[in-house]
């Protein structure tokens, strides 16, 4: 019981750089609009949830511009003569 207590004070994710793009997601701390709406009344395990599901966006989003990247930079540019 006294674990279930501590869990429910996991920290905020937010980076203090709030910005919404257009999917209602937190360009600072990955969270949809909802779960940053619904975190300081959820409990710990919903909390949990929020966080992974933030961290995969996370990860989905910076490995999607890596990708991007990494093609741009193997297409042959054109020689100017």
């Amino acid at each position: 019981m006294l674990n279930d207590l501590n869990a429910n004070n996991i920290d905020s994710p937010c980076t203090k750089k709030c910005k919404l793009e257009d999917n209602n997601i937190c360009q600072g701390c990955f969270r949809t609009d909802e779960e940053i709406k619904i975190w300081n009344e959820s409990p710990w395990h919903i909390k949990k949830a929020i966080l992974r599901n933030a961290f995969n966006r996370k990860f989905i989003k910076l490995n999607s511009k890596k990708v991007i990247n990494e093609h741009a930079l193997s297409v042959k540019q054109p020689k100017i003569e």
